[in-house]
């Protein structure tokens, strides 16, 4: 129940966050990403508490709870009274995702080597080199959980194990949700999030975040 209400909170403060940008620029379309004034796309941190093996908090030195955050793709959540876009019927977009797929290849940045490889096609990629390291996203509609689970497999054997304990990875998903596998290992901070939640709330079917620095730890500095 802890566990529940504490979710509860950190998408509580996502979305407010989300409304509060919304009031710093322009009026955007629902679901639609929010950026900033670099055309960067803006992200918010989303915590969640480390469990162990029992379902219970782990604590730290302190007997405080360990927290792990994930960082969240922030959207324009709709105004009062806005009407919600249907979902788009174009053939070069996925039934429920705002994105639309540019069919690039996977990114080949030496960074990412000791990452395994999806797909040799994703849908969208882009690639970021700052004061911090270098980071890339990936996109890819029309996946399935399944390949999903798979995917996290594939990874793990690779070392990269799930950090964020907090956030199940279920066998079966449930509509409505989106689930988070956060990973540190090899050298690099990867997310990925996989939504099950309906268009325009979410921007494809998974979203692969990989950096070479601690993106946490880059913004509170």
């Amino acid at each position: 129940m802890k566990k529940f209400i504490a979710l509860l909170l950190c998408f509580a403060c996502v979305f407010a966050f989300a409304a509060c940008t919304k009031k710093e620029k322009l009026e955007g379309t629902p679901g639609e990403w929010v950026t900033d004034e670099n055309g960067s796309v803006v992200m918010t941190e989303i915590p969640f508490l480390d469990l162990d093996e029992n379902g219970q908090p782990q604590l730290d030195e302190n007997s405080k709870p360990v927290t792990t955050y994930v960082k969240q793709i922030v959207t324009y959540p709709p105004a009062e009274g806005e009407t919600i876009p249907p979902k788009s019927t174009s053939p070069t977009v996925a039934p429920g995702n705002t994105i639309k797929s540019e069919k690039t290849a996977w990114p080949s940045q030496s960074f990412l080597s000791k990452l395994p490889k999806l797909s040799d096609t994703v849908d969208k990629a882009t690639y970021q080199k700052n004061d911090n390291g270098e980071l890339a996203t990936i996109y890819i509609n029309d996946i399935s959980y399944e390949e999903y689970l798979s995917y996290i497999e594939t990874c793990k054997k690779s070392g990269f194990e799930q950090n964020n304990k907090g956030s199940v990875i279920p066998e079966k998903p449930q509509a409505g949700k989106s689930y988070v596998y956060y990973t540190v290992a090899n050298g690099l901070y990867i997310t990925m999030t996989y939504y099950t939640d309906e268009y325009p709330y979410r921007n494809c079917d998974l979203f692969i975040s990989v950096a070479s620095y601690d993106i946490i730890g880059s913004l509170n500095k």
